[in-house]
């Protein structure tokens, strides 16, 4: 949700829009709510750290960090993305598709 909407505010300069895709993700009203939200514990931020230490040759985010270690920890086996900094460590689902 947190690169969704910051995507969509950079990328339309438009704060209605990121609520809208705000909305639309959390299930808010008129919107059904069809994604799961897992929201960051202290362990994930531990395991995220450590998962941005031991990937430090992948040019990951901390977001992207968290993301890896929250697929490791819950055996999601894929995202959705446009970022290639996932390459190797998990499938990507989205147009810019190199695994």
């Amino acid at each position: 949700m947190d690169e969704a909407v910051t995507l969509t505010q950079a990328r339309t300069n438009s704060v209605d829009d990121a609520d809208t895709i705000a909305k639309r993700i959390r299930g808010s009203d008129p919107y059904l709510a069809i994604v799961e939200l897992i929201y960051t514990t202290p362990e994930l931020v531990a395991a995220a750290l450590e998962t941005f230490r031991r990937y430090d040759d992948h040019d990951l985010s901390f977001t992207d960090a968290l993301i890896v270690s929250i697929c490791e920890r819950r055996d999601i086996d894929a995202v959705a993305s446009f970022d290639s900094d996932f390459d190797g460590l998990i499938e990507i689902q989205g147009e810019y598709l190199t695994l």
